[in-house]
């Protein structure tokens, strides 16, 4: 009896240590396996709960892109006007700039004003900007008034102006040149075999009567030819007969030449040249 007890009493621990010990084993190959781990399982684990699961509206919660419309309105059409005044004068010129705008009703505005001393073949140049406040056709005019001689240039144009929602500037750019510059050249050429002495003269007539604006008395070789460049500036416009007249002062014998000039205001960019060729003597075969 005492036997079977002990028998029992052993298998039952012995049930009870392979049961410690497999339930140890267990464990440690748990811990220690290399065995993946299983995402759905984790994902389930740690993912929060969706819009649908928050009863949120997901169509709503996606839009994330704005239409974006810039408007820009222009309630003046604004004008740059470059303008550019050149002094033609080999001296300083004292003069009063003036920039006018005219509109379509007939109302006029002066928009810039400025005393000036220009240098001798310099060129100024600044910009003035204007707002329009009428829509249609208008105009611009630049005036420079030389106060020493008191004579007025002045040059114009037209703009034609939108509404105001043009997204460009309106540019216009004016040159103003104080003076025309005619440049004369002279050709006199002697036609005898002996050196002689002329005088010379260049004649301006404007309908008032011929003023001399240059004189020289030259010695020419013999058959040789006598070139001079003589610079002019005219200060008023209009038309002018220009004439070369040359003296033999040996022979007291007289030649002249002439051309007829048209002159135009101050604001032409063009310089007018004319070339004189006058023959001294005659030659006899």
């Amino acid at each position: 009896m005492n036997k079977r007890k002990i028998t029992y009493s052993m298998f039952f621990i012995l049930l009870f240590t392979l049961a410690v010990i497999g339930g140890s084993n267990q464990a440690a190959q748990a811990m220690f396996s290399n065995q993946p781990i299983n995402e759905q399982e984790l994902n389930q684990v740690e993912t929060a709960p969706n819009e649908d699961q928050l009863g949120l509206d997901q169509t709503a919660a996606t839009i994330d892109v704005w239409i974006v419309q810039e408007y820009e309105i222009d309630i003046y059409a604004t004008a740059y006007i470059e303008c550019h005044v050149l002094n033609l004068f080999d001296f300083d010129v004292s003069v009063d700039i003036e920039v006018w705008i005219q509109y379509n009703n007939g109302s006029t505005f002066l928009i810039y004003t400025e005393s000036k001393v220009l240098h001798p073949y310099l060129e100024y140049i600044f910009t003035v900007n204007h707002s329009f406040t009428l829509l249609g056709y208008h105009l611009a005019v630049l005036k420079v008034i030389d106060v020493i001689q008191v004579v007025e240039y002045s040059t114009e144009c037209q703009w034609y102006v939108y509404d105001g929602f043009v997204e460009y500037s309106l540019y216009q750019e004016f040159e103003a040149q104080v003076g025309i510059e005619v440049n004369m050249t002279v050709f006199i050429q002697n036609g005898y075999a002996i050196d002689k002495y002329y005088y010379f003269e260049i004649l301006l007539d404007d309908g008032l009567g011929p003023v001399q604006i240059f004189e020289d008395t030259v010695l020419i070789a013999a058959y040789g030819i006598y070139i001079v460049d003589i610079p002019w500036i005219f200060i008023v416009g209009g038309y002018y007969d220009v004439i070369l007249r040359i003296y033999d002062l040996l022979a007291e014998k007289e030649y002249f030449d002439y051309c007829y000039w048209e002159v135009y205001d101050g604001f032409i960019d063009i310089i007018i040249e004319q070339n004189y060729e006058t023959w001294v003597g005659t030659e006899e075969r």
